[in-house]
């Protein structure tokens, strides 16, 4: 059977929904259980349109890169997905929360404490493109770049 364009885009939007649900438990940072915090991921959805009254997805809002202060506002630059605007917004919490209050105490040592990079490993920031079955996040190379950008 061949698969029709509504059952394909399904088919998109549950593996952009499954990976959106990895990076949300992968980190966090307001207590919040997953199940609300996947709550607050589809109202967002939503709010971006992604949920038209017709049924159909309708195309992300994503201004005009000229429009941006910087290119590293969140959602500003096309080749970037929704989905790596969450991943990006989530990398920089962890970033601005557990990497800059000791980063000069890490300079001082010439090294990072181990359990920064336990951390960063257990939030999904190391290996970022490793498959799901040897326990990554299988993500591409864009969500590689978001992480290479915002450490």
């Amino acid at each position: 059977m061949i698969p029709t364009k509504l059952e394909e885009e399904e088919e998109d939007l549950y593996i952009r929904d499954m990976f959106l649900q990895r990076a949300t438990r992968r980190y966090l940072s307001d207590g919040r259980s997953s199940l609300s915090a996947m709550s607050a991921l589809t109202s967002r959805r939503r709010e971006h349109g992604h949920a038209h009254s017709s049924g159909e997805p309708a195309a992300p809002f994503r201004p005009e890169t000229s429009s941006a202060k910087t290119l590293m506002d969140v959602g500003t630059r096309h080749i970037f997905s929704e989905d790596h605007d969450l991943f990006r917004e989530s990398a920089r919490r962890f970033f601005q929360e557990e990497v800059v209050p000791h980063h000069s105490e890490w300079e001082k040592a010439g090294q990072v404490s181990r359990e920064l990079w336990e951390k960063a490993g257990e939030q999904g920031l190391l290996g970022v493109m490793t498959p799901e079955e040897q326990g990554g996040i299988g993500g591409d190379l864009l969500s590689a770049a978001v992480v290479w950008e915002d450490q």
